[in-house]
């Protein structure tokens, strides 16, 4: 977005100037159809009339592709005297009254290249009743022009009414009277007149005065913070903790001890405080930290990541003479913790020790173990690996091996060669994970091998295929990509038709004739597109559906484009709490209304054809469709958004569960989570081995994941979506 408006900014100085007078009129005649080089001209003009011109345009139009140009032209007139204001203004105002996020980004964009007013009304947009996410990025926008000088201005973001005595930095408020009321708390006091600010505006507050702001005032803060949460879990603690540190606060060791072994607290603070306590007091927390991953029942699996890492990082000497002595006695946790964070090259003896972990029947060790070993390198290992990988069955273990493998034959002809064969004759597991691995290279020797996969009956091995030709740079892979477009359905054709527009810079979508028309016309000679010729294709496929405004279905303002898609819904007992109110003290909406009205508007969208299913999860899990996604008829919708309607709220939150009964459909390639709480009950509850589980479910599938944290944030959704190449919403 920011950088269509800049090149239309700089498209201003190659137009010729005409009559403005007959500019405007041909605007208000001709509206969406005004010709660019029109607006050009008037957005050059630079006088009060063609402001005015512009501003009584914007309302007359009805495509998004016109508005935002008719918004990059306002923006041009912030460094004209006496137009600033106005032209800023506006621009906050179009932000504050559409609902369309195109404009409203096209719109902040617009007002953050006015250096001269834009600052100002980022901070009225901040101070405003607006969706958190607006107001969040006009923060961040804020932010960066601004450099977080107004310290007064973003303490306020910071600090709740509850952390707030007199005297001291305030509570933004913006213009809403305060009602009365009766005597009470604070939080009393303030009801309905102290705009609610979200977890991701009060840690970005943060990070702009905290460097700027006094030690004993942060301490202070990190007090209250602690208070405020109740123990429970908050990127603010791990925020402060991380400024404290950096500004040397006398008493940060202390507590970063505190929150490394509370217990309640999540991974991200603990490993916040381990990262600070390992830089100060270095080897001396190797005892703690193997203590500390001892326990499965109370460490986070990413904690145990961390520290691991962290030990890596230290005297590689002292580090392997302590964990050497306590790898035989080891067991389970306290082991895989040894063997991700024991240094390389060591000694035989320690190989020998750690070659034994290939033999337990937890794959999580045997995994832990292969990746030791990998990095420790030998050749006893390599016949170890190919030994074992002829046994295995589990896919991640087999995955592991390759990988393993792979770095030990520092992928050489020999290695492609076992390859070759494994993916042609291997047992099921090892073939696939063969052929996977050798698309993930990519290599040109390949291409006829990765041309015939394109046909193969899993779905996930065709999309492999198709990563594998687009990198490749050769545009043999035209036409076989076109080919097979036309059997393919959903998601997948959807990426088939969105490689072919990288790889051409055509836009015909999943039109499979449309493609092969072009291909038969001029295809076999095109050059396929440089870099920076596929910026520019982008750009012009995204003013063109700007014009077109056709979209797919939506939840949560999310495209689902999948033709195989299960939506995931948490419908524990905190789905029946409030989400924030636009006020402190405010009622907000039931969380489960909101999410029950989110999934009937995407049923209601979704295309002819589409199969889905409908998870709901708390301490058990149950699901709308009958049969998997392949075998099932045409979905009756009315009868999907009935189920819908009568879920109710109660019980645990057994996330685990939800994301194993899905990934038991075979078809589904997309999967859409929404979720309001930590896992508190199943098979696996904590976060970290669950993103391990469902990482291993995943394994050569490819299904992409998409969150929605709905009244809170949670890494475990983050992470869901980080690894498969989703997206991550967050709703409080």
């Amino acid at each position: 977005m920011k950088s269509l408006i800049l090149a239309f900014g700089l498209s201003l100085f190659l137009a010729v100037p005409q009559d403005l007078g007959d500019n405007l009129k041909d605007m208000k005649r001709l509206r969406d159809d005004t010709p660019e080089d029109v607006l050009q001209e008037v957005a050059e003009d630079g006088s009060k009339e063609a402001l005015d011109g512009l501003i009584e345009f914007y309302p007359t139009l009805a495509t998004i592709y016109t508005r935002i140009q008719v918004l990059s032209a306002i923006s041009n007139y912030d460094g004209l005297e006496g137009h600033a204001a106005v032209a800023a203004e506006f621009l906050a105002n179009a932000i504050g009254q559409t609902e369309d996020p195109e404009i409203r980004d096209a719109a902040l964009a617009a007002l953050s290249q006015c250096a001269i007013s834009g600052p100002h009304y980022l901070r009225v947009l901040v101070e405003k009743p607006l969706p958190s996410n607006v107001r969040e990025r006009a923060l961040e926008l804020y932010i960066e022009s601004d450099g977080g000088t107004d310290m007064e201005f973003l303490k306020g973001i910071y600090l709740l009414p509850s952390m707030v005595k007199d005297g001291s930095a305030k509570a933004k408020k913006p213009t809403k009277k305060k009602k009365k009321s009766k005597k009470g708390s604070d939080s009393e006091m303030e009801k309905g007149t102290v705009l609610t600010n979200s977890t991701v505006m009060r840690d970005m507050a943060l990070k702009a005065f905290g460097p700027r702001a006094d030690v004993k005032e942060l301490e202070g803060y990190f007090e209250k913070e602690r208070k405020v949460q109740k123990n429970k879990s908050s990127r603010l603690i791990a925020t402060m903790l991380k400024v404290l540190a950096a500004k040397n606060a006398p008493n940060i060791d202390k507590l970063a001890e505190d929150e490394l072994n509370r217990i309640t607290n999540n991974g991200e603070i603990r490993s916040a405080a381990a990262e600070i306590l390992a830089k100060n007091q270095g080897i001396k927390m190797l005892p703690v930290f193997v203590e500390i991953a001892k326990s499965k029942a109370t460490t986070p699996v990413s904690l145990n990541w961390t520290m691991a890492r962290l030990l890596r990082d230290m005297d590689a000497e002292q580090v392997t003479e302590e964990l050497v002595g306590r790898l035989g006695k080891a067991k389970k946790n306290e082991r895989i913790f040894i063997l991700d964070a024991m240094p390389v090259p060591c000694e035989d003896g320690v190989v020998k020790k750690a070659t034994k972990g290939l033999k337990s029947k937890l794959p999580v060790e045997r995994i832990a173990t292969i990746r030791f070993l990998a990095r420790a390198g030998g050749e006893k290992t390599v016949k170890n690996f190919e030994k074992n990988l002829k046994k295995e069955k589990d896919p991640a273990v087999v995955g592991a091996y390759l990988e393993g493998l792979g770095e030990l034959y520092k992928k050489n002809d020999e290695w492609i060669g076992r390859l070759h064969e494994w993916s042609e004759t291997g047992k099921p597991a090892i073939k696939t994970a063969a052929s996977m691995e050798i698309m993930r290279m990519g290599r040109e020797e390949d291409l006829d091998r990765i041309i015939a996969w394109l046909d193969d009956e899993s779905w996930s091995m065709r999309q492999a295929a198709l990563v594998a030709l687009e990198g490749m740079d050769d545009n043999e892979v035209l036409q076989p990509i076109i080919k097979r477009m036309s059997k393919e359905t959903g998601r997948l054709a959807y990426e088939f038709g969105e490689t072919l527009f990288r790889l051409t810079g055509k836009n015909y979508g999943m039109n499979f004739k449309t493609w092969q028309a072009w291909y038969d016309q001029e295809g076999e000679d095109v050059d396929l597109l440089s870099k920076g010729e596929l910026r520019e294709a982008i750009r012009g496929r995204a003013l063109k559906a700007q014009k077109e405004r056709s979209r797919p279905a939506r939840f949560f303002g999310m495209e689902i484009r999948s033709a195989r898609v299960i939506f995931i819904v948490d419908v524990s007992g905190s789905m029946d709490w409030e989400l924030k109110g636009k006020y402190v003290g405010e009622r907000g909406e039931i969380r489960m209304d909101r999410a029950k009205e989110e999934l009937v508007a995407a049923i209601d969208g979704l295309k002819k054809g589409t199969r889905f299913d409908i998870v709901a999860f708390s301490g058990g899990v149950d699901n709308w469709a009958a049969e998997p996604l392949a075998g099932s008829q045409e979905p009756n919708h009315d009868e999907a958004k009935e189920w819908v309607k009568a879920l109710g709220a109660g019980g645990g939150t057994n996330l685990y569960g939800s994301l194993e009964k899905a990934f038991e459909d075979p078809d589904v390639d997309t999967i859409v989570v929404l979720s309001d709480g930590e896992p508190s009950v199943g098979d696996i509850i904590d976060p970290g081995s669950i993103r391990e589980a469902v990482q291993a479910m995943n394994t050569n599938r490819n299904v992409r994941i998409h969150t929605i944290a709905l009244g809170g944030t949670l890494q475990i959704l983050e992470w869901l979506a980080e690894d498969s190449g989703g997206r991550f919403i967050q709703i409080e």
